[in-house]
């Protein structure tokens, strides 16, 4: 794979997932999260470990088919937006809503990337912090 395409396999690796639920449940009790219909996006600030996420879908999203279906477009979602996020230093879980699996597929990423701008993991494309969009109020 050439480039800042990044296989899915390859992009989460043990050591970039979170695997105990006591990784999930700090980022739970002490990260920030940023809510959009169609997700949950909660982060937390780890100074010095490697940047790791995690993809939840509770039984509120639906029956099983449901569930797998929204976990399957939160990792692609993740798996494009991968590349723009600080290598180190956070600790991400995404959390699917009902509307994950209706929501029109760019939209869902273009959330993504607004909440993981508006909590602090996204660096952009060149490594620099990118803002999160400015709404114009007129």
């Amino acid at each position: 794979m050439t480039g800042a395409s990044v296989s899915w396999v390859e992009m989460l690796t043990k050591s970039r997932r979170l695997t105990r639920e006591p990784e999930y449940r700090q980022v739970y009790d002490r990260g920030r999260a940023s809510r959009f219909p169609a997700l949950v996006c909660l982060a937390l600030d780890r100074p010095g470990e490697p940047t790791r996420a995690g993809v939840v879908a509770s039984r509120k999203v639906g029956d099983a088919v449901r569930r797998n279906r929204a976990k399957r477009r939160l990792r692609e979602a993740l798996r494009l937006i991968w590349p723009e996020l600080a290598p180190r230093g956070w600790h991400v879980v995404v959390v699917a809503t009902a509307a994950t699996v209706t929501l029109e597929f760019g939209r869902l990423v273009e959330d993504l990337r607004t909440a993981l701008a508006e909590l602090g993991p996204l660096v952009g494309r060149e490594g620099i912090p990118s803002e999160p969009p400015v709404e114009n109020h007129r």
